[in-house]
């Protein structure tokens, strides 16, 4: 990877979640929904009506 693409990089990253897939096919969610992923950690939370946050728990 370039070093100018790795410079912009920072440890956290916010992916909004456009689509949910269902038994019945794929349904839009709400403009709030995310998964968060944070460098050495991982998935560490997520929403998908951008009321409940599902979140990791650490062991």
């Amino acid at each position: 990877m370039p070093a100018e693409v790795i410079e912009q990089l920072t440890d956290t990253i916010v992916i909004p979640i456009l689509r949910q897939g269902t038994k019945r096919g794929e349904i839009d969610v709400t403009d709030s929904a995310y998964a968060r992923i944070i460098k050495e950690q991982g998935l560490t939370d997520f929403s998908i009506d951008g009321k409940t946050i599902w979140k990791r728990i650490l062991h």
